[in-house]
């Protein structure tokens, strides 16, 4: 079994990384880390230049196993664009297109990812497996920590 992966943002730029992620004690503090681009370059059985991969721990987000349709990673509160196709009801025209915004998450009590689409004026609310969006085209436009205003 392959070690799940992780993006979050550092605690030093605020900018994405990818890797695994691992917890360090140090003194009092608990550092929260991701190991990525071969960070391991130890000097006195110690991590060198450690600031580099502390990460902001509430911006973890776990990989989904899938790719967007464009080869990007999906990941846990990444915002997508889902085009949806459905036929219309008069033959002699094509496919109409609908394009969606939703939100991946984790369902817990089904133990599976899933978009949630919530409307612009939030007048209702669908959730669907991300499992059973196929045959759509799936973008990831941003994450929901990109989105909020610090």
């Amino acid at each position: 079994m392959k070690e799940p992966i992780y993006k979050a943002k550092t605690r030093k730029d605020g900018k994405w990384y990818e890797g695994n992620y691992f917890r360090l004690h140090e003194d009092e503090e608990i550092l929260h880390c991701l190991a990525y681009n071969a960070m391991w370059n130890c000097t006195d059985g110690g991590i060198s230049e450690i600031d580099d991969y502390v990460i902001q721990p509430e911006t973890l987000c776990e990989f989904t196993g899938l790719l967007d349709s464009f080869g990007n990673r999906v990941y846990l509160n990444d915002v997508l664009s889902v085009r949806f196709e459905y036929d219309s009801e008069m033959r002699d025209y094509p496919p109409d297109y609908v394009y969606e915004s939703g939100i991946v998450g984790f369902d817990d009590s089904e133990m599976r990812y899933i978009i949630r689409f919530v409307s612009d004026n939030n007048q209702y609310e669908e959730v669907i497996p991300l499992s059973e969006i196929t045959d759509c085209e799936i973008c990831v436009i941003e994450n929901i920590f990109d989105t909020k205003e610090d």
